[in-house]
């Protein structure tokens, strides 16, 4: 576009036009004050006339004082030269305060004219200030149309660049398509991830099925009891035997404390007898030698008692060492089975630690693989953004040179029409000066004529006071009317310099935006390499998941191994700790019991102590007999005694055995309890109820972008075949937009929206065929997103179900 030069020159031609209009005022009022002045001055000497006039009466009224202090009586006139006088003065008093206003007005007009001077070279100086500034606008307003061409050179350079940036955007979908291959090969890689995933919880499966078979071991352990007590019974039964013989051995013993016994009261008979016999000693030396060698024979039968009082005491010693001993013993293995199961309970913990480490790493590397899969649909997502914002930028530089080139185009108008006012406004003020000026010629007339009027009075001096403060007013309207023209002038000035920051600041914002196209080719370019370099990353990293992978799947499998053996070693530990601790119940009941035991009761609790030691039978020995019981047994008698002792063991025995069998079962009961407590709170507070939320809050963002995407898509679809726009051609001239093949073909090429038309031409859309396979591919990707989620949300909500139950 080409402006004319020629308003800023009429500009100039109006500012010096009004410049001389305002300087012909200005000497029109300096000459209007001349005349004032010398009025003044005419006054002044009126003023002097009229003082002379006074002293000539002061003199007259002096003398007529005189002559009245001499005597002469002149009362009618002395009253009126009294009268006169007192006018005189008042005149005079008048006038002098007149004289006073004048003289300040006069010395208020001059600065008043000195500051007109002032203003009168102030408006030279600005004039010539406007007339350089114009000739800087000219320039400046060449310098705008070479920079507007230039601008439109580059804009022309800029298209170009544009159609350059289109084919990179062409090879970029290119890229981007080669790119969705991958991102293809890599949802298969991770489908087959999935699947290994899947294998993985069918291990887990097989080490549940283990479990159970585990728990199956535990029913083969209950069969383990059940034969363990039929062992106990078969113990039983030999305890009973070893009771019966122990039951004679007992027999033995009191036949020989009867023996013992009689050879004592047999002893007692001989003393009696030696003391009768001492009185005959000569007439019994036969009964003598008898008695001597019974004598002998009864000190070795006590000889032997006490032997056997001291075996006896022997062995009560022994049974209680041996009791201590196992006590002892007992209280040791119940200290090394506590550290045991201590132990295995720290191993347990530690594997479960290492179960839920691994656990969690998969599920962090899934989560990366997942991270990994989004942040790849981001960059493409971001890459299309970059393209959109490309394309959006360019248009938006070309509607900005056209904007720019319009606001120009505007802006000179607005200084057209600014000038325009301004000529306006000079119009009216110079109108308004005329005005000024006629008004001030006819108020000089009326002052003229009104103080030739006056002069014959005295009045005149009041009338003169009340024209000078209008001319007052009338010039302080004038310096306010010069002051709005000189801000006027201030407004035109700023407002050029406002137009030329404003084309200076078009011209570099023009600048920046050229340089933010290139720089957004060139980040487009370094986007493209960093989406190659990603995609790298992302292969690497998918083959590091998978050998990680199956070094977890070996580590699970040991671990398997090491859970199954430790398993192994649990159980054998408890029932180690099981059989010892019912041993040590029994022995402590025992113990408690012995005070008010039976004999063959106490042979009885001996014999299973024995067993349970390991140790041999105890020893047989004579043990002396009761006092007051017969001399020797019958068979009858020790047969009732050995069915009476191996009915007692028998009864102890049961008794044994069923509080055995109940703690046992006891022991059972609680570690299943602790056992179904021990899941339930892993069920609780397992990782996987958070890992199940996590995936449903995952599946609900899917499905609502899911939702989002399917109702943009009556945007994308024909309105004849109702699918996503295939080719999509645009119909001339209304617009509408079909698929190739439904235009031509269906509709014969007439718009279905247009009724009454003929048939037309078609222009294809390129635009809305790249928005519709973009629609296309994010529709795809969030159904496959929405799957996978799909897929692991229920199998976590497996595992949680199968780890509660």
């Amino acid at each position: 576009m080409t402006v004319c030069a020629q308003p800023c020159c009429n500009t100039c031609a109006l500012l010096q036009r009004n410049y001389t209009t305002v300087s012909k005022l200005l000497h029109e009022r300096l000459q209007l004050l001349e005349e004032a002045s010398q009025q003044l001055v005419a006054e002044r000497s009126h003023v002097a006339e009229c003082q002379s006039q006074l002293e000539v009466t002061i003199t007259r009224a002096e003398k007529a004082e005189q002559q009245l202090q001499h005597g002469v009586h002149l009362p009618d006139q002395l009253q009126q030269l009294q009268q006169q006088v007192d006018q005189l003065r008042g005149a005079r008093e008048e006038e002098y305060q007149q004289r006073v206003a004048l003289q300040e007005q006069l010395g208020r007009l001059k600065q008043e004219l000195y500051a007109a001077a002032n203003n009168k070279k102030e408006l030279a100086d600005q004039l010539q200030e406007q007339c350089s500034l114009n000739h800087t606008a000219n320039s400046t307003i060449t310098k705008l149309r070479q920079q507007l061409d230039e601008q439109s050179m580059e804009g022309r350079a800029a298209t170009s660049q544009l159609h350059a940036l289109r084919d990179v955007l062409a090879r970029s979908s290119a890229q981007q398509q080669d790119m969705g291959k991958k991102l293809s090969a890599l949802k298969a890689r991770a489908k087959a991830a999935e699947e290994e995933a899947e294998a993985s919880q069918a291990r887990c499966k097989q080490l549940q099925q283990e479990l159970t078979n585990a728990k199956g071991g535990q029913a083969n352990n209950a069969l383990r009891l059940l034969d363990l007590q039929t062992s106990q019974q078969l113990l039983d039964e030999k305890l009973t035997r070893t009771s019966s013989a122990l039951a004679q051995e007992q027999a033995a013993r009191a036949e020989a404390d009867k023996q013992v016994l009689a050879l004592r009261t047999d002893l007692v008979n001989m003393l009696h007898r030696a003391e009768a016999a001492e009185a005959a000693a000569t007439a019994a030396a036969v009964s003598a030698s008898q008695a001597e060698h019974r004598a002998s024979e009864a000190r070795a039968a006590q000889l032997a008692a006490e032997e056997a009082h001291k075996t006896a005491d022997a062995a009560t010693k022994l049974i209680t060492q041996r009791l201590t001993e196992a006590q002892q013993q007992a209280a040791e293995e119940r200290a090394i089975a506590e550290a045991t199961q201590h132990e295995l309970q720290q191993q347990l913990a530690d594997k479960d630690t290492a179960l839920q480490q691994q656990r969690q790493h998969e599920q962090s590397w899934r989560f990366r693989q997942l991270e990994a899969s989004t942040r790849a649909l981001a960059t493409l997502e971001h890459l299309q953004g970059r393209v959109d914002d490309l394309d959006a930028a360019a248009t938006s530089y070309a509607t900005a040179v056209q904007q720019q080139h319009d606001s120009q185009h505007s802006e000179l108008e607005g200084q057209m029409s600014r000038l325009t006012a301004w000529e306006a406004t000079a119009e009216e003020l110079s109108g308004m000066g005329s005005r000024i000026n006629t008004a001030l010629v006819h108020m000089a007339q009326q002052w003229v004529a009104k103080q030739q009027k006056l002069r014959s009075s005295d009045k005149g001096m009041q009338m003169l006071q009340t024209q000078v403060a209008q001319l007052e007013q009338q010039l302080s309207m004038a310096v306010v009317m010069e002051r709005k023209l000189q801000s006027e002038l201030a407004d035109v000035q700023a407002a050029r310099e406002k137009d030329q920051a404003e084309a200076a600041h078009e011209v570099q914002q023009s600048a920046a935006a050229v340089a933010a196209a290139e720089a957004a080719a060139s980040a487009a370019q370094s986007a493209a390499a960093q989406q190659q370099a990603e995609f790298a990353q992302l292969e690497t990293r998918v083959a590091a998941a998978e050998s990680e992978s199956t070094s977890l799947r070996l580590q699970l499998a040991a671990k398997a191994g090491e859970v199954a053996s430790m398993s192994g070693n649990v159980k054998s530990a408890s029932r180690k700790l099981q059989r010892l601790a019912a041993a040590a119940s029994d022995m402590m009941g025992m113990l408690e019991r012995m005070g008010g035991l039976q004999p063959h009761d106490v042979a009885a609790l001996l014999a299973q102590l024995v067993m349970v030691m390991g140790g041999s039978r105890p020893s047989t020995a004579c043990t002396p007999s009761r006092p007051g019981t017969p001399a020797a047994g019958t068979a009858t008698g020790s047969s009732t005694a050995s069915s009476d002792a191996s009915s007692g063991v028998q009864l102890v025995a049961d008794s044994s055995g069923s509080k055995q069998l109940l703690d046992n079962m006891g022991c059972l009961q609680q570690q299943m309890q602790v056992l179904v407590a021990a899941t339930q709170q892993l069920a609780q507070g397992s990782e996987y109820h958070k890992l199940l939320e996590s995936w449903k809050e995952v599946s609900s963002v899917a499905d609502k972008l899911l939702h989002v995407e399917e109702s943009l898509a009556s945007n994308y679809t024909c309105l004849v075949c109702m699918k996503v726009f295939d080719h999509p051609v645009s119909a001339v001239p209304c617009g509408h937009n079909y698929c190739r093949g439904c235009y031509v073909g269906t509709l014969g090429s007439k718009c279905r929206e247009c009724p009454g038309t003929q048939a037309g031409s078609c222009i294809p859309a390129p635009a809305l065929e790249q928005l519709c396979a973009k629609f296309e591919y994010r529709l795809l990707t969030l159904q496959g997103l929405q799957g996978l989620v799909q897929r692991q949300t229920h199998g976590v909500h497996a595992t949680t179900e199968r780890v509660k139950a």
